[in-house]
């Protein structure tokens, strides 16, 4: 995702940043949509006291994994914001450095320097 160019510089490849940022939604989504399938789920303990207990201790499990494989997909897609916005801040940042050049190039030529050269 970044690359040295031989002059200390680094460039980053946003365009891969972005790439990686539609992996992480995507595995976000799917995480998330097993939240879905376990919301179907149930339990048929019958009317014997083990079986009540039984389902009790299922439901906790499943609202617990409910509960952590959300938090886990949020994540993911938190961290594909994440790169999103880094890399929309690095072409930012990169096209202004790039102005700020320019106009250190113009001013150069304006007064007859040559930059120290």
């Amino acid at each position: 995702m970044a690359d040295g160019n031989g002059n200390g510089a680094i460039k980053v490849d946003t365009w891969e940043l972005r790439a990686t940022a539609n992996k992480f939604e995507t595995w976000g989504k799917n995480v998330l949509g097993v939240v879905a399938d376990l919301d179907g789920m149930t339990t048929e303990p019958g009317d014997f006291q083990e079986g009540q207990i039984l389902k009790g201790i299922i439901d906790e499990r499943l609202k617990s994994l409910d509960s952590n494989v959300t938090t886990q997909g949020n994540w993911l897609q938190d961290i594909a914001d994440l790169l999103r916005k880094l890399a929309t801040d690095y072409d930012k940042t990169d096209d202004d450095n790039a102005h700020e050049t320019e106009r250190i190039d113009t001013i150069q030529e304006v007064i007859g320097g040559d930059g120290g050269d």
